[in-house]
């Protein structure tokens, strides 16, 4: 008659011990990971936030055209400037902002970015919604994705109305301003 073997059931009773705190140690290594990975999503969302305040409230326009120049992303400052919803100005095309006289201006510095590959300035009247034109200067890059094929482009806009209404009233001819008014 063979002996009971007592050792199969010892065995499996360490390696059930062995098995449950192998589990409870993942489970702590997961609740830390968790946190940690909590933590960094809090960070994440606190940047964005922060970031997309200073992007809404820079002291100058800013907007993304894709190639064809309709507006993909504009900030609350060219909003504000030309007196429209951000929501109305998305898929819209740029060049319904600027003074029809101004278009070849517009396309003119975006041929020049195309031509050259750096950054470009030009000033022209963009109108707001009603119809008031005003003077900016928009400073362009041409933004690039990863194989360096142009993407879009990146503009801001900065409103020099009271720059060119002060040179207009300090220009050497003043008499003329005067006789016209």
């Amino acid at each position: 008659m063979t002996s009971p073997n007592f050792a199969t059931p010892l065995a499996d009773s360490e390696d059930r011990l062995k098995l449950i705190q192998n589990l409870q140690t993942l489970r702590i290594e997961l609740e830390m990971q968790n946190k940690e990975l909590l933590r960094s999503q809090l960070e994440l969302m606190t940047s964005k936030i922060y970031y997309t305040r200073l992007y809404d409230t820079t002291p100058v326009g800013d907007f993304t055209i894709d190639l064809t120049g309709i507006i993909m992303n504009a900030n609350l400052t060219l909003s504000d400037m030309l007196s429209m919803e951000r929501s109305s100005l998305l898929d819209k095309h740029i060049t319904d902002y600027i003074v029809l006289e101004d278009h070849i201006i517009y396309y003119q510095h975006l041929k020049d970015l195309d031509t050259l590959k750096t950054r470009q300035v030009c000033e022209l009247r963009m109108k707001k919604k009603d119809s008031i034109p005003f003077d900016v200067q928009l400073e362009t890059i041409l933004m690039t994705d990863r194989s360096k094929k142009p993407e879009q482009y990146r503009t801001v806009v900065i409103d020099i109305s009271e720059r060119k209404k002060t040179e207009m009233e300090n220009s050497p001819f003043d008499c003329l301003n005067i006789v016209f008014k």
